[in-house]
């Protein structure tokens, strides 16, 4: 991924001034602040919640599969129908 080097933010700057002119610079620049750390504020939550969730699955053991599966009824031949 590229990347935005002096030049390039200068002339991104720049073109912001133009097109939203200086009295809505500060406005803009605070709205995207916010945005930012909301996503943040998110990508953190999304991650402790996940990170929970891997702590409170206890690992499957072969043993534990091995019990379970004796515990299912065996499934009978469709082929094999009783009258």
């Amino acid at each position: 991924m590229p990347r935005i080097g002096m030049s390039e933010l200068l002339l991104i700057l720049a073109i912001a001034l133009i097109v939203f002119g200086p009295s809505r610079l500060p406005s803009l620049g605070r709205m995207v602040g916010k945005t930012v750390g909301q996503i943040k504020n998110y990508a953190n939550t999304i991650t402790e919640d996940l990170e929970n969730t891997k702590q409170e699955t206890p690992a499957t053991t072969d043993a534990s599969v091995q019990e379970s599966a004796a515990d299912v009824p065996a499934k009978k031949d469709p082929g094999s129908a009783e009258m």
